[in-house]
């Protein structure tokens, strides 16, 4: 839009044509809570879930919340199901993301129903209300929770072995580095920059050369919230969900970004580069994109089976897994800990992120402790 808000649209798959309810829907009841173009975009996928199931059951909810009847438990179950499994079909989400595109659908069937009371005779509109709050209290019950979905197969960080394989893979010049000679340099800086501080792909993608401080010693880098940037003209649009934070980046780092922005300058490379702030350029100098950044980590994946799930937001736990480590090694205190990791990862005061991140080496520790405690047991029989 002219003003540099980004506008998602869900559109009709029989007419392409974008789908006047769900518009209602997004001026009247989304877009007025001031949602990022992310949140947008995720609750209208919520919304698409609903609808494809309502369409491959051959469902007019107009009609259903007319008569009163909305959705029944197995339907609900069905719509449950489809919010819980990944779109191409292949394992499950994380309850929580379910539990979101639910919720999300629920409130459009609401919607709804103010939609429908309009046309609706006025001796229908008692029976329809206590309908909806029948089904409601129905629906609330199969609402997909945060142990549901992802579990065994949740996102963890590295081993030892595998980072250094991947410090070793991403280095320019190395044999076992994935990437087109011309295109090792840069993204030997993206995935070192997202190792060392965990950053989001929106945080990393959406950085500026002035966000880049290498003037300073030590050298920082500084994520910012650019909601609505004039800048960010990127279909998929680099967003950051965190608060905004300066990062410290030690030498090594800043050496790596500094060769890095040195060849980003060369126009004979990247032509257009110039015209555009974003430290991070495609080969034609275009900001480089989220989709861009992702095959970076599949063509790591391809080339090294032994970083099977590797993607960037495996590193941003494994930064966490670092971090955790060395606060065992320092026996640092924890409430300090804590409040500089919320800060460094950007996480508010009371968020419990520290906790969700740090699943691995809290599953690490558990380990030890309970094989050192089975082998006190053990040592005891043989007494």
């Amino acid at each position: 839009m002219p003003d540099g808000e980004v506008l998602y649209l869900l559109a009709d798959n029989k007419t392409g044509l974008p789908d006047a309810h769900v518009i209602r829907y997004t001026f009247a009841a989304i877009r007025p809570t001031g949602a990022s173009s992310s949140t947008l975009r995720s609750k209208l996928r919520g919304i698409r879930i609903g609808l494809i199931l309502l369409r491959d059951l051959n469902i007019e909810i107009e009609h259903r919340i007319s008569s009163g009847r909305f959705l029944g438990l197995e339907e609900l179950n069905r719509l449950r199901e489809r919010c819980l499994s990944r779109s191409k079909g292949n394992g499950r989400i994380s309850g929580q993301a379910a539990s979101h595109y639910y919720s999300t659908f629920l409130d459009y069937i609401a919607f709804r129903v103010e939609e429908v009371l309009q046309y609706a005779p006025k001796n229908t509109h008692k029976t329809i209300a206590e309908a909806l709050a029948a089904f409601e209290k129905r629906a609330q019950r199969l609402r997909p929770k945060g142990s549901d979905g992802v579990s065994l197969n949740e996102r963890l960080g590295l081993g030892s072995q595998e980072r250094e394989l991947l410090l070793r893979a991403i280095q320019p010049g190395d044999p076992g580095n994935p990437f087109q000679k011309a295109l090792q340099v840069r993204n030997h800086a993206i995935v070192l920059l997202s190792y060392a501080l965990g950053l989001r792909a929106g945080e990393e993608f959406s950085l500026k050369r002035k966000d880049y401080d290498n003037r300073s010693n030590p050298a920082t880098i500084t994520i910012h919230r650019r909601p609505d940037d004039r800048d960010e003209t990127r279909p998929d649009p680099a967003l950051v969900k965190t608060f905004g934070r300066t990062l410290a980046i030690d030498e090594d780092l800043r050496t790596v970004l500094d060769d890095w922005l040195d060849e980003r300058s060369d126009r004979g490379k990247y032509p257009n580069a110039r015209k555009n702030p974003y430290i991070f350029v495609s080969r034609s100098g275009a900001p480089l994109s989220l989709r861009r950044g992702r095959q970076i980590y599949e063509q790591l994946r391809a080339r090294h089976p032994e970083l099977a799930g590797l993607m960037q937001h495996v590193l941003r736990h494994d930064a966490n897994d670092r971090w955790t480590e060395d606060d065992e090694r320092t026996g640092v205190d924890p409430d300090i800990s804590r409040r500089e990791r919320t800060y460094a990862f950007g996480w508010s005061d009371n968020s419990d992120m520290p906790d969700v991140y740090g699943k691995a080496s809290i599953r690490r520790s558990t380990m030890k402790r309970l094989e050192r405690i089975q082998r006190e047991v053990v040592d005891k029989v043989d007494e």
